[in-house]
């Protein structure tokens, strides 16, 4: 049987006093996670990515995720990067959660094109591929993410854990 684990999911308001009081209770309070929604079209909000870094610092145990990553505003190759960064430099706290996109005009409003569902789904499918691609280790001395890496000498980053999000039996079927 598998233990439950629990949760807050906080959105990154401007006001990011609030945002770090509620990060140290939730981990005080023993909760496992702290998920940061991600609407980079919405300028109401802090970027989602800044904040979780901003939380990690200030935290020592719980795990902090993007619920979801943005993935139609944030092209993967730089989004597996990041990622592979914050893992590193919080020890591995950080895991990604990655969405296919579902607010479609405010994606729209920022110049990414709109997708049908299977288009979003294809577009995830890449994206986890090219992540993937990315985090494998490589021969040459260059910044690239190990599974068994670490920050340090060697410029790797861990390979932070992966969530996907999506509805229905196709997404389902993405990653497995």
């Amino acid at each position: 049987m598998t233990d439950l684990q629990f949760g807050v999911s906080l959105l990154p308001t401007r006001d990011l006093g609030t945002t770090r009081r509620l990060a140290v209770v939730a981990e005080e309070a023993g909760l496992e996670y702290i998920g940061v929604q991600d609407h980079p079209y919405a300028a109401r909000y802090l970027d989602a990515f800044v904040v979780m870094g901003d939380l990690l610092a200030r935290t020592e145990r719980i795990q902090v995720f993007p619920d979801v990553a943005n993935l139609p505003l944030r092209p993967p190759a730089v989004l597996a990067r990041t990622a592979g960064a914050l893992s590193s430099v919080s020890g591995g706290r950080f895991q990604l959660g990655l969405g296919a996109g579902g607010y479609w005009d405010a994606i729209e409003s920022m110049g990414a094109p709109r997708r049908t569902p299977p288009e979003a789904l294809r577009a995830l499918e890449e994206a986890i591929a090219i992540m993937r691609g990315l985090w494998r280790p490589m021969r040459a001395s260059t910044t690239t993410a190990s599974s068994t890496g670490s920050a340090g000498s060697s410029g790797r980053s861990r390979v932070p854990a992966a969530w996907r999000s999506g509805s229905g039996h196709r997404a389902h079927a993405v990653s497995r």
